[in-house]
């Protein structure tokens, strides 16, 4: 017959064993081991989109011409660091769009510009017929420096330069003329179309009265600089004689021929040559 102590163990030994109960440490740190799980699949994720999202953007561009938020914001920060964009300065800038034309408008712009070329190559025409009528050679220069240029050889007072034996006061009448238009080549005789050219000067000599007249001419390098001086020499004494004849008596007269001693230019083009072939008539005051 057992006895009540082993009734008691056999009792205690069948009852159902309870799991022990979690100590309440461990407690606390289940919300915190939560937190850090989500707060890691979430980082996961952003990352898995942002990765995918810029591949569809490199792979697939939208029509959209700004470029991805991403980008922008790398842009943005290379700004504020003082940093260049490689991308945004090397690319070349579009061209600005055309204006939008109507038909008529069209037509008007072509015949206006058909108009400024008719215009523009009867100036050149004329501008050709100006050097040929003075000597001076064609060039293919720009119309503006064509005419600049003859303006120059025509009126001659910015190629006047003071050269020794003159006066230094300032003279009360100056003028340059291009040698080609009064004399041949090598020659001292004047040409018959100078005489009309020589003849325009008269009312400006005339109202010096009294006055002193220099003629002073120059000649390019070309040949010796003992026959180049006799040369120009002879040639500003024709220009008196011209015009002291058509002036009278009442007038001093002073001729110089300098040869080549005195050049405006000095390089050894037909234009440079053609600049120093030159006849300066000055009035100096009494």
């Amino acid at each position: 017959m057992p006895s009540f102590v082993d009734v008691r163990k056999k009792a205690v030994n069948d009852a159902p064993v309870s799991p022990p109960s979690p100590s309440p440490k461990v407690q606390r740190s289940w919300p915190v081991l939560t937190f850090v799980f989500r707060l890691l699949l979430l980082s996961v994720g952003v990352s898995l989109a942002w990765l995918v999202g810029m591949a569809i953007a490199l792979f697939n561009p939208g029509a959209s011409s700004e470029p991805p938020l991403v980008v922008q914001g790398l842009r943005r920060s290379q700004q504020w660091l003082g940093l260049r964009d490689p991308a945004s300065s090397s690319a070349p800038q579009p061209a600005a769009p055309s204006a939008n034309l109507s038909t008529s408008e069209q037509q008007a712009l072509q015949q206006e510009l058909e108009q400024l070329q008719a215009e523009a190559q009867s100036l050149a025409s004329r501008a050709a017929q100006i050097e040929a009528q003075i000597g001076v050679q064609q060039s293919n220069e720009p119309l503006e420096s064509r005419i600049q240029r003859l303006s120059q050889q025509i009126e001659g007072t910015s190629d006047f330069a003071q050269t020794p034996g003159s006066s230094s006061t300032t003279p009360v009448f100056r003028v340059t003329l291009p040698s080609d238009v009064l004399f041949a080549n090598n020659q001292s005789t004047l040409k018959p179309e100078a005489e009309p050219i020589l003849d325009s000067l008269v009312g400006d000599l005339q109202a010096y009265p009294s006055s002193t007249i220099r003629v002073a001419a120059h000649t390019d390098d070309v040949g010796s600089p003992e026959m180049n001086r006799a040369l120009s020499l002879q040639r500003a004494a024709a220009v008196e004689s011209y015009l002291s004849g058509v002036l009278g008596d009442g007038y001093h007269w002073v001729s110089v021929g300098f040869g080549e001693d005195l050049p405006l230019a000095t390089g050894q083009a037909e234009g440079d040559r053609l600049r120093n072939r030159r006849l300066e008539i000055t009035v100096e005051p009494k």
